[in-house]
């Protein structure tokens, strides 16, 4: 990490805080595709009870209208309910190539099962429907045949026999076609017409006390007729009337079993259809309840994900903030003291800075110029102790320092060389006032009138040396105060 650079350092930060927020996006979109997939499979159970409904309406359709196609439509209720029973079908199939899990697939499977004893009911009601028809169809045809043969009797037998014995005033002949006929009505039609109100009323409402009404009144129309027949056994033509009678009743029974059977087999077909249509009702509700659960548990399980992935992504991202942190501001400390050393005059400064990013290079251009100033106050020492021998080499021509230093070097040794020169031509002129004195003392008697003049200028040159030594010292003054303000820069 230390020997990262800085841009490289913060960008992996900040990529790893993209990531994490990525990662954490990431699970909230498949924690929230979940909950949406069991949402969607919870509407689909909820769909399968919706079409069930849809098939349970054309099943009362058809209880209504049978196959009567209504103004309108192109399908009778059968038909509608068989097409709505293979779309239910076919969506059941659908979900559950969908659904994986093992509870859901028995669910399905259950109600696949369970449509397909629906269907094999609602087979055996729309049979039952048929039978009741041609049943209902067979009873009208026999009443009406039994209603002829009456009429029959009455039009060609009865009312002609009632007719000669009133033309042949014959009164027994009379009262017995009139005995024949009262009986007729008594014992057959009043009976057959109360039979048909019967059935009429068991037809209405399939209700097995008029069942058991009716059968009473076809065993009183065959008793009467079983009684007429035999008052009129001695007439060929009743008896053969009673003999046709009699199979018509026997197609009339024949219908009515047939139609008290088909009634049978719907009851025994309802009963299969409300069961098959429950248990595809509770399946189906226990699929949406499934899923319904399955979805509020990918939604918790999606919220601790996400709150998980965020609190890890909060912590590692400020784990990461603190040792970028550290990695830079620990070393810019660092220089920051030594800064603050160096611009107090302390130049024993050492960094412990190993680092190759940035801030290392500043480091290491922070050791080259306090090697540099180290240096250069080395220079400035020497020049203090008066040292002048000392060799100033500026780093470039932009070096003020090194070249003002090698200016001053170069002018104290000007300097010195003047007053070298000026203390040698101070040193030759007391030469000269020496060897004067000398030659003076000796001639003091040739040259009297002149001491006083050799006096005076002996005077004036000791001034004068006076004067030039205040000056060397005023020099050395100044070469020390001039190493000294060098020492302190």
């Amino acid at each position: 990490m230390k020997n990262l650079r800085i841009s490289l350092k913060l960008a992996l930060g900040f990529g790893l805080v993209l990531v994490l927020t990525a990662v954490t996006a990431f699970i909230g979109y498949n924690g929230l595709n979940s909950v949406e997939r069991a949402l969607h499979l919870a509407m689909q159970g909820l769909a399968i009870e919706e079409q069930l409904l849809q098939v349970r309406r054309e099943e009362k359709n058809f209880v209504i209208r049978g196959f009567a196609v209504i103004e309108g439509d192109k399908q009778n209720a059968a038909e509608k309910l068989y097409d709505r029973m293979a779309a239910l079908h076919e969506y059941v199939k659908g979900m559950k190539a969908s659904l994986t899990a093992k509870g859901d697939q028995e669910r399905l499977s259950v109600i696949e099962r369970e449509l397909a004893t629906y269907k094999a009911a609602f087979d055996a009601r729309v049979q039952a429907r048929k039978d009741k028809d041609a049943a209902f169809s067979g009873w009208s045809g026999v009443a009406w045949k039994v209603t002829g043969d009456i009429e029959k009797l009455n039009q060609e037998v009865i009312r002609p026999g009632l007719a000669a014995a009133q033309q042949a005033q014959d009164l027994a002949a009379f009262a017995q076609w009139a005995e024949f006929s009262k009986a007729l009505d008594e014992k057959v039609v009043q009976p057959f017409l109360l039979m048909r109100v019967a059935a009429t009323y068991f037809v209405a409402t399939n209700a097995d006390e008029r069942w058991t009404a009716y059968q009473q009144r076809l065993a009183d129309v065959r008793a009467g007729l079983a009684e007429w027949a035999k008052e009129a056994a001695g007439r060929q033509e009743l008896t053969a009337v009673a003999k046709s009678i009699e199979g018509h009743l026997q197609e009339y029974e024949a219908a009515g079993e047939k139609y008290h059977n088909a009634i049978l087999t719907e009851r025994e077909a309802d009963a299969k259809m409300i069961a098959a249509a429950r248990e595809i009702e509770a399946q189906a509700s226990a699929l949406e309840k499934a899923q319904e659960t399955a979805a509020d548990a990918a939604q918790a399980s999606a919220v601790t994900f996400m709150v998980g992935a965020a609190v890890l992504a909060i912590l590692l991202g400020l784990g990461v903030m603190f040792v970028i942190t550290r990695a830079i501001t620990g070393p810019v400390q660092t220089v920051q003291r030594a800064s603050e050393r160096i611009a107090e005059g302390d130049l024993q400064v050492s960094l412990a800075v190993d680092q190759k990013d940035e801030i290392g290079r500043l480091a290491d251009a922070f050791r080259r110029m306090i090697a540099y100033l180290q240096g250069m106050a080395a220079v400035a020492g020497r020049i203090a102790d008066g040292d002048l021998t000392v060799v100033v080499t500026p780093k470039s021509e932009k070096d003020e320092l090194g070249n003002a230093l090698a200016r001053m070097v170069a002018s104290l040794r000007q300097q010195v060389g003047q007053i070298a020169e000026s203390a040698l031509q101070v040193e030759a002129a007391s030469g000269q006032l020496a060897s004067a004195a000398e030659q003076a003392g000796t001639a003091t008697n040739q040259v009297a009138s002149t001491i006083q003049q050799v006096a005076q200028g002996t005077s004036t040159q000791a001034t004068q040396a006076t004067q030039t030594t205040a000056a060397v010292e005023q020099m050395s003054r100044k070469v020390e105060g001039i190493a000294q303000g060098v020492a302190k820069q």
